[in-house]
């Protein structure tokens, strides 16, 4: 490894510590630098360290993290609207006359079973954001979290689909391009 001299050349590390007289050596990790140039050599290590220890995140990665966050953004706000209209289900039945007709089917269902479902989007979409932050930090655990919940959203998408085929296949599109992203960047998180 190569230190500044004080002409300002460059020498090995054996003719640099020929070169420190005791007066002004300073020892960092078993190495002797001058005082004056500590500073700047200290620096430069604990940059090229971190240049080392963290890689640059893939653009794959970077998307697919931005979409899970979008995604359960979007899931929490979602369910927390299925939660409040599986609480409020017990009055619409005076409000009968108001609701349109699109609605009306939705009041045969119980009460307990809107809050239900919303309460387990409500977690599967923090699980969203979750897998999205690790994704973020380039964590190997985001990308298994990020792919386990694409297949679970699948599973539980295809016996909706008879309800509503657009959305569903929307839903499907998006779980497999998270997959591809995920799989593309997979070797880049750690």
């Amino acid at each position: 490894m190569l230190r500044p001299s004080r002409e300002g050349g460059r020498r090995g590390l054996s003719q640099a510590r020929e070169e420190v007289c005791e007066a002004c050596a300073v020892e960092v990790s078993g190495e002797l630098y001058c005082k004056a140039c500590i500073r700047e050599e200290v620096i430069e290590k604990e940059v090229e360290e971190k240049r080392v220890a963290r890689p640059e995140r893939a653009t794959v990665i970077t998307v697919a993290s931005v979409l899970f966050y979008v995604l359960g953004a979007l899931g929490i706000v979602g369910s927390m609207l299925v939660i409040l209209f599986g609480a409020l289900l017990s009055s619409l039945p005076s409000l009968l006359p108001t609701i349109p007709s699109q609605l009306r089917a939705f009041i045969l269902f119980p009460a307990w079973l809107f809050i239900a479902f919303g309460l387990a989007a409500l977690i599967l979409s923090a699980l969203d954001v979750v897998a999205g932050y690790w994704l973020w930090l380039s964590l190997k655990k985001g990308g298994i979290l990020g792919i386990a919940l694409c297949v679970a959203s699948m599973a539980l998408s295809i016996p909706f689909a008879s309800l509503d085929v657009v959305s569903t296949s929307i839903d499907i599109v998006i779980d497999i391009a998270l997959i591809v992203l995920i799989a593309v960047g997979w070797n880049t998180l750690k």
